[in-house]
């Protein structure tokens, strides 16, 4: 086989082992989460850190698990989205450590949007380096689908599939 002139790596993060974040474990991401939202700079007045916190499924990648989040909140100014993660090391038999949190807000809502098929949500959150400095950027994507059905995001580049 010749080499390939584009060598992107694909499906590099682990697919989901522990499904959505329920009981004590989705608490204890909720503390984290609700504390980087608490120190987003920009918060609308009246935004306060959210009760109700949506989790996605988790992905690993660099030896860190990320735990993806979105919350709705209002302020004085109206409803806003709260987005980010929570990402841990998981020791082998042990508990998770290290647990950080990242939480940003828009008020670009989908609701607002009707031509939206899917409501995503990104953050780069590594590098990946390939030869001849060649270089990508590591990208966490969450989100859910306004199409009744869906159930898969694929991410293509260049017509090449990159992700599920």
């Amino acid at each position: 086989m010749a080499p390939n002139p584009r060598p992107i790596p694909r499906f590099i993060a682990d697919s989901s082992q522990e499904g959505i974040a329920y009981g004590r474990w989705a608490e204890r991401l909720a503390e984290s989460f609700r504390a980087a939202c608490r120190e987003i700079e920009e918060l609308p007045a009246g935004v306060s850190p959210p009760s109700q916190i949506d989790w996605y499924p988790e992905r690993a990648w660099g030896g860190r698990t990320w735990v993806p989040a979105t919350a709705r909140a209002e302020g004085e100014a109206g409803v806003v989205e709260l987005f980010g993660y929570v990402s841990y090391v998981r020791p082998e038999d042990g508990e998770a450590e290290e647990l950080r949190a990242k939480a940003d807000f828009t008020d670009v809502l989908a609701e607002d949007n009707p031509g939206w098929k899917i409501d995503l949500n990104d953050d780069v959150i590594g590098r990946w380096r390939g030869e001849a400095g060649m270089a990508g950027e590591v990208t966490l994507v969450w989100g859910r689908p306004l199409v009744p059905g869906a159930v898969a995001a694929t991410a293509e580049l260049d017509a090449e599939t990159v992700d599920q």
